[in-house]
């Protein structure tokens, strides 16, 4: 999990690393404070496979409010391989 803040209209990111290949994850990004109805924050993720047995996560976010916004990033492992 991480969190993070962003100004109104601005990119950011994270990167989880050393992740088990074998764990099957789901991220999802969940605004912290208030935003308009307008907009909200977009997310997208992407895998490298570091080694054989090791995946890094990216986690670019989008604020495409006209205001600040406090963000948490979230995993779900589904599975285990």
């Amino acid at each position: 999990m991480f969190q993070s803040a962003f100004d109104e209209s601005a990119r950011g990111g994270s990167r989880m690393y050393d992740w088990p290949a074998c764990w099957h994850a789901v991220w999802t990004v969940v605004p912290r404070s208030p935003v308009t109805p307008v907009g909200g924050v977009r997310w997208r993720v992407r895998v490298q496979r570091t080694s054989r047995e090791r995946l890094q996560y990216w986690v670019a976010v989008t604020n495409e409010t006209d205001q600040d916004v406090q963000v948490e990033g979230r995993y779900e492992v589904l599975a285990t391989v």
